[in-house]
């Protein structure tokens, strides 16, 4: 398990891709054996694949870059936690790994793109991963100091007070390798084989929370009930104000920190009121946020690799997404006001009926709020 300012999922090991891990050499169509010629490949990569580090920004997409500034930044900060593999300098396993996240697909893609072994690549990826992890999210992914800020921008949205973030889940696809013998944990509702991921998202498209690595067969509020957010939160741990609250869909439990909707009295003025307010806070916001994250690292739309490791993916673009919207990194403008197709959200398919006193008392203060 990570620390609570961080990231925390269910963190299997990130060397467990036996069944996807190649040969470390192979002969390429042009009769190259990587392993033996990594030198020599150095010389064809730089004239044969497609430059994708043009002058001060790396291009993941057709729609989002990454500044050299930034790039920069985060190999220095992560560089001792990385180790040159297969002869690949450290930069060479940044560029590499983010070219995968980039533009999705299998890594044996981007092998033949920039004429590496799949070892390579998946080594790369491995590399960065874990050092990312380590040394950025816990810093990176944690709650504004100003929540003050965080709740005015909230309200400007419907008018819903002392708002400091959108808690939802997510279904993230994966491709389970045959041999493991769990796989039917991982087929969600939607008949995918999955993961379930839970974030809680902010104004400025950012993530505070996430917890990543549980299978896709796991319920919302499971997910939500063994996370370190809802321990930490009940042992009394609060990194907002006291009068800040989470919103979250029915799946959730009613707590004095995490509102939902409300199901009763329905034909109520006030109550109609504040439930459309609640949806239009947090629903875009959860989902402009995912679908930019998306966006930004298509490998996300299906990884190709162990559950577990699935999820420290995950983690790494949650961080990487943070660190670029803290820069001068570029997302085309019409992204963020578009709900992407393939963001598959978890909606509340089973509720959670627990109601917590101080919950009750918090929403109707809410409620009321919309009465005047």
């Amino acid at each position: 398990m990570f620390g609570i300012m961080g990231l925390v999922f269910d963190s299997s090991s990130e060397e467990s891709l036996d069944s996807y891990t190649t040969e470390d050499s192979y002969t390429t169509e042009d009769g190259y054996t990587t392993e033996d010629n990594v030198r020599e490949e150095d010389n064809v990569r730089d004239e044969e694949q497609p430059d994708f580090y043009l002058g001060n920004q790396l291009t993941l997409n057709e729609k989002c870059t990454i500044s050299g500034h930034t790039l920069e930044l985060l190999l220095q900060d992560i560089a001792s936690s990385l180790v040159e593999v297969n002869l690949r300098p450290t930069k060479e396993q940044l560029l590499t790994t983010l070219h995968w996240m980039g533009i999705g697909g299998s890594m044996e893609g981007i092998a033949n793109m920039r004429g590496i072994s799949n070892a390579n690549v998946l080594s790369s990826v491995q590399t960065v991963v874990h050092a990312v992890n380590t040394v950025k999210s816990h810093e990176t992914v944690a709650w504004p100091a100003d929540c003050t800020a965080i709740m005015e921008q909230f309200h400007a949205l419907a008018g819903i007070p002392n708002v400091v973030g959108a808690i939802e889940g997510v279904l993230v696809k994966i491709t389970v390798p045959e041999d493991n013998n769990d796989t039917y944990n991982y087929v969600d509702r939607n008949e995918n084989e999955s993961i379930n991921c839970m974030v809680v998202c902010g104004p400025d498209y950012k993530f505070y929370y996430a917890n990543a690595g549980w299978p896709g067969s796991e319920e919302d509020q499971r997910v939500f009930r063994r996370s370190s957010l809802f321990r930490s939160m009940e042992e009394g741990w609060q990194p907002f104000p006291n009068n800040g609250v989470l919103l979250g869909d029915s799946a959730y439990p009613q707590l004095s920190w995490l509102i939902r909707p409300k199901r009763t009295n329905l034909d109520e003025e006030k109550v109609q009121l504040f439930n459309n307010a609640h949806e239009k806070t947090r629903k875009p916001v959860v989902e402009r946020s995912l679908g930019i994250l998306k966006q930004k690292f298509r490998c996300l739309n299906q990884l190709r690799v162990e559950p577990g490791f699935a999820g420290n993916i995950f983690k790494c673009c949650v961080t990487l997404h943070n660190l670029t919207c803290n820069s001068d990194d570029d997302v085309d403008d019409d992204i963020r006001d578009k709900i992407e197709d393939d963001v598959i959200i978890v909606d509340a398919y089973d509720m959670d009926n627990f109601e917590e006193a101080g919950g009750v008392v918090r929403q109707e203060e809410m409620i009321n709020y919309f009465a005047y």
